[in-house]
């Protein structure tokens, strides 16, 4: 691993913000909180008296930390600024990934650029400029790769997928697989709809370990710009799934679902068919969602409803289990 070593100021100065505190201050790796020691840079997200408690024997390092709004809190930073450097962030954790993204890329998985001999790459896909495909991957027919974008090994892209610039697909992931539609038979035998829609994934796009993307029987199965998605998951055939949206572990998205700009989906929730997540919802942990969520709304519990009605129901059943008592 690279040897980083860096000053609390060149990195002050890289972000054009002050710094407060102790001068001169070393860098040589990036650490979580609880771990951070001299010549360490590291985040808070609050600034609390717990997080106080933690650093009280912290000194040579640098800590991103949030705007104090407080008397308590302003003392908290200035003792803090005694014994380490200090940079004041509105958003320390996005400051933080953007200091790790800067300085630390060696740090990062890291894939050889090019097209590896151990790929198979159809003769009729179409591949951007600076694209890696890595070993054990499978490019099919007609697939177009944007520029810039990544499959890490193990990738299997089946035909006529789209793919745009500046994506990472990682390890066994498998785009375009045929959808999951039978018709019966007179005979009550199952008889495989042809699969002949296609999977669009845009620009800037994350597809990460194991996370299947279906192709519909006709039209788009689409990823929106900038969307994440976690390990495991599966976008079912004709998903609509916008922009800049995140898709956590485990999740189901099902057939025909919608799921609008920015939602963020929460880990092994599923949805049946043809329902809509609106702009800006969360989904909870575990939710099966069986109708549509309205737009900047938070839904939880199986089925899904608003957070409130599920904090109001498990208030009145903690009711009924007191009174019974």
């Amino acid at each position: 691993m690279t040897d980083v070593r860096l000053r609390a100021e060149g990195i002050a100065e890289a972000f054009d913000l002050p710094l407060r505190g102790v001068g001169g201050v070393e860098i040589t790796s990036p650490d979580a909180m609880d771990e951070a020691s001299a010549g360490s840079v590291t985040w808070l997200k609050k600034l609390d008296d717990e997080n106080e408690a933690a650093l009280r024997g912290l000194s040579a390092a640098l800590v991103v930390v949030p705007q104090p709004n407080t008397e308590q809190e302003r003392v908290f930073v200035e003792d803090l600024a005694k014994r380490c450097a200090v940079i004041e962030a509105d958003n320390p954790r996005l400051l933080f990934a953007r200091i790790l993204r800067r300085f630390y890329e060696h740090m990062t998985v890291q894939i050889p650029a090019g097209v590896d001999p151990r790929a198979v790459v159809h003769e009729t896909a179409r591949i951007g400029a600076d694209v890696t495909i890595s070993a054990q991957c499978y490019v099919g027919p007609d697939v177009q790769i944007g520029d810039g974008t990544v499959i890490h090994p193990g990738v299997i892209v089946h035909s006529g997928t789209i793919i745009g610039s500046n994506c990472i697909i990682d390890s066994n992931a498998v785009i375009g697989t045929r959808g999951f539609g039978y018709v019966r038979d007179d005979d009550g035998s199952l008889v495989h709809f042809p699969q002949v829609g296609h999977v669009v994934i845009e620009d800037d796009v994350e597809i990460q370990s194991g996370t299947t993307v279906v192709r519909p029987g006709l039209g788009t199965t689409r990823i929106g710009q900038g969307t994440k998605i976690d390990c495991l998951c599966h976008i079912g055939h004709n998903a609509q799934i916008g922009p800049h949206c995140v898709l956590t572990a485990c999740c189901e998205i099902g057939a025909g679902v919608v799921v609008e700009e920015g939602s963020w989906i929460g880990p092994n929730s599923c949805s049946i068919e043809n329902i809509r997540f609106g702009r800006g919802c969360l989904v909870g942990i575990g939710s099966t969602v069986v109708r549509s969520v309205e737009p900047e709304s938070v839904v939880a519990g199986s089925p899904a409803e608003p957070i409130e009605t599920v904090k109001r129901a498990r208030r009145a059943i903690k009711r009924l289990i007191m009174d019974s008592e």
